[in-house]
């Protein structure tokens, strides 16, 4: 059993995509990985990486392959690019990077004989007149120790180097002048420039060589100009000054005093929520030394493990620092952007609870968030292929057993923000928690709606896309993208013929045939049911309806034998010729039940022709609008008929200007604006001859506008002067008395 992680660099390269080993890579040299572990045990490691704000834990198992020994990788990762794609994924191969670097650096000496990189660079500066000698115990210099000196603007270029923004090359680092002290009260300060020049040896306390060695590294051995601090390396010299008891020198100001560890202040992170933006806030807040107000907000350094404060000449160390992937609080308050809000809320609060004393706002309640299920829209995307070769939609011999129909059902969710593309996720299958900010309420977002997505799941069951029964039982157990095939020509021309029609009318559906299938549903032909309907001279009060069948495309009548012929075999398809016509065989018996529905009877007039009430019209033009997908249609003459009659029962619609003036007081000054359309629609609805429901929320005064309409002369001459039955719970009597 080996104690250290056993695979190596070269191994783990071979692990998944180069794009994914590069990305790792980056991702273990930006300190991405905030926890890497390996039992040696069970040979699982395990690991936390931070991705986008949010962090994941991941685990593998390093595996032997093969007789030369080289490791592969069993990944146990819960991410989709490992659950769904089975790919070796980005956060697993960054742990491996890092306990491999790791496990290679515990094998190196911790001392080496020979002459090391650093004593290399200084020997060859030296002799090139570039760098300060330093005396070795018992040989002779000047006891002395060394000062740093930083520019006046120091901390707005820290700030700059310390926060670049993504793209932007980095800039110059701080300038640092060394000065020598030598030892003895009152001593002058001597720039390191003249011991370089001079050659004079410096004989330095452990601590100013430690100090001096990462500035002979800094500035590549060469002392003749101030080397360049990167916010790194400031910040570590800091905690080195400070053990030292060490002051900071800053040109044309005076010393700042670096305070030790024991003096360290206590900070702590407040969340609050900007009520115009909708925006969570992060801000810093910091326990002020004595002498300092406690609203006093001092400049911040922060990097790393690393942060101060500034407080007037005397640079505090903080007690704890926020994880790096909210340091940018330490430069100004951060707004977490609404579209954030949840995964902030959801995942990351309670981690960084974990690392750092976080405390809210008053009157920021993270309980007062809601999340309300989107009413996503839906696609199905259907494909077709066949493995004897191509199908095609005029020769039948091209569909057969061995024609597979193949589906993926996606959600599709309104975009989160104006100008971005719709969410889409394959229906009731694992992705990526999203949520879109509601505009009218801060506290208020649509997130994924599950229950939505398997209710189409179960649509599609009930059109026999779920496979085997037990599946149908449970749409729960189905996803999207894992959708059984159908096989068969009858099964693609049913679908074609009977489901596609169905699925559309449906709201918010859209299905989308794709490649081969889409070519089939392009050149396939259908057949319309052309629905007539003409007025009844005999019977005034009434109108025939007839209706016959023909091509969509070519407008070829197809006989009704014909049709009846295919529906009595089970098929929504007949031959004409030798051309394929598909028609809907459920809208033909949805337009037969929807006779029966309106009391259709056998016209006096003969034929195929049926007698139906007018009072019927308005639900009969309702019912055949939702057919169109199945190609029920109307003629022209007969589309212009109902397009009146959906105007005459339109809501508000059909009323006479002098209606309302007609209302007697004082019903007519008690009408609100919706009351008034109220009334107009029943007065609609009488003078078309057709029943209505009324049906307002309780409280919105349906009693006031039945009895404006009451008041109403009556359209129907015969109607005129006759009483109006109410038939009421005995309970309401009073309440319609009074009214």
């Amino acid at each position: 059993m080996k104690s250290a992680f056993p695979a190596t660099l070269e191994d783990i390269r071979s692990w998944g995509a180069p794009a994914a080993f590069d990305a790792a890579l980056r991702a273990a040299d930006k300190g991405f990985v905030t926890r890497a572990e390996y039992d040696p045990a069970t040979g699982v490691a395990t690991g936390d990486v931070a991705v986008n704000g949010s962090v994941v834990a991941t685990s593998f198992q390093p595996v032997v392959h093969g007789a030369a020994g080289r490791y592969g990788v069993r990944s146990r990762c819960p991410c989709p690019a490992a659950t769904e794609a089975g790919a070796v994924c980005y956060h697993v191969l960054a742990v491996a990077i890092t306990l491999a670097r790791r496990a290679l650096a515990a094998s190196r000496p911790k001392e080496r004989e020979e002459e090391s990189a650093h004593d290399r660079l200084v020997r060859e500066n030296l002799a090139r007149g570039r760098s300060v000698a330093v005396a070795n115990p018992g040989e002779e210099g000047l006891a002395a120790r060394l000062l740093l000196q930083l520019p006046r603007d120091w901390i707005p270029r820290f700030r700059r180097a310390r926060f670049v923004r993504p793209g932007d090359a980095p800039p110059p680092g701080i300038p640092a002048a060394i000065f020598v002290q030598p030892a003895g009260e009152g001593a002058q300060l001597v720039p390191v420039q003249e011991f370089v020049r001079t050659r004079r040896a410096l004989r330095l306390e452990r601590a100013d060589e430690d100090l001096l060695m990462v500035l002979e590294d800094i500035a590549a051995g060469d002392l003749t100009r101030p080397p360049e601090l990167a916010p790194a390396y400031l910040l570590w010299i800091l905690d080195r000054l400070a053990a030292m008891g060490r002051p900071l020198l800053v040109a044309e100001s005076r010393p700042i005093s670096v305070r030790p560890r024991s003096e360290a202040l206590a900070s702590h992170l407040l969340v609050s929520l900007d009520h115009e933006k909708g925006e969570i806030l992060l801000m810093m807040q910091t326990d002020a030394p004595p002498g300092f107000e406690a609203t006093t907000d001092p400049p911040y350094l922060a990097l790393g493990k690393y942060a101060w404060a500034l407080y007037g000449d005397r640079l505090h160390p903080l007690s704890a620092v926020v994880p790096p992937l909210y340091q940018l609080v330490y430069k100004d308050v951060v707004g977490i952007p609404r579209l954030g809000t949840r995964n902030f809320l959801l995942h990351e609060l309670e981690g960084l609870r974990a690392q750092f004393d976080v405390r809210l706002d008053e009157g920021f309640d993270p309980d007062a968030f809601t999340w309300t299920p989107a009413e996503p829209s839906f696609v199905l995307r259907a494909t077709a292929r066949d493995v004897r070769g191509a199908v095609h939609p005029v020769r039948s011999d091209t569909l057969g057993d061995e024609t597979e129909l193949s589906f993926a059902l996606d959600a599709v969710y309104p975009p989160a923000a104006a100008g971005a593309a719709p969410t889409v996720v394959p229906a009731n299958a694992p992705a990526k928690d999203f949520s879109f900010p509601d505009p009218a309420d801060p506290y208020n977002y649509f997130v994924r709606n599950l229950a939505s997505e398997r209710a189409a799941l179960a649509t599609l069951a009930e059109y026999g896309l779920a496979g085997p029964a037990g599946a149908r039982e449970d749409p729960a157990a189905l996803r999207g993208n894992a959708l059984p095939p159908l096989r068969g020509a009858e099964a693609l021309l049913s679908f074609l013929a009977s489901t596609v029609p169905a699925l559309a009318a449906r709201p918010r559906w859209r299905v989308l045939p794709e490649g081969a299938l889409d070519d089939v549903s392009q050149h396939l032909e259908r057949i319309a049911t052309i629905v007539r309907v003409r007025p009844c001279a005999d019977a005034p009060g009434a109108f025939d309806l007839e209706y016959a069948f023909q091509t969509v495309t070519r407008s070829r009548r197809v006989l009704p034998a014909d049709v009846g012929e295919a529906r009595r075999q089970g098929r929504p398809w007949l031959m004409h010729g030798n051309r394929r016509l598909l028609f809907d065989p459920t809208a033909l018996e949805d337009l037969t039940e929807l006779l029966r529905e309106c009391g259709a009877r056998p016209s006096p007039l003969g034929g195929e022709r049926f007698r139906i009430s007018s009072a019927n019209a308005p639900f009969l033009v309702g019912r055949l609008a939702r057919m169109a997908p199945s190609n029920v249609v109307f003629d022209r003459p007969s589309e212009a008929w109902a397009a009146g009659i959906r105007a005459q029962f339109a809501p508000g619609a059909g009323a006479a200007a002098d209606d309302r003036a007609s209302v007697p007081e004082p019903l007519r000054g008690m009408l609100r604006p919706y009351q008034r359309a109220g009334v107009a629609w029943l007065r609609a609805l009488e003078r078309g001859g057709a029943s209505g429901i009324l049906a307002d929320e309780m409280g919105l005064g349906k009693t006031v506008q039945t009895l404006a309409w009451i008041a109403l002369e009556r359209f129907h001459e015969g109607a005129r002067g006759k009483p109006a039955l109410v038939v009421c719970p005995t309970s309401l009597v009073e309440n319609w008395a009074e009214e």
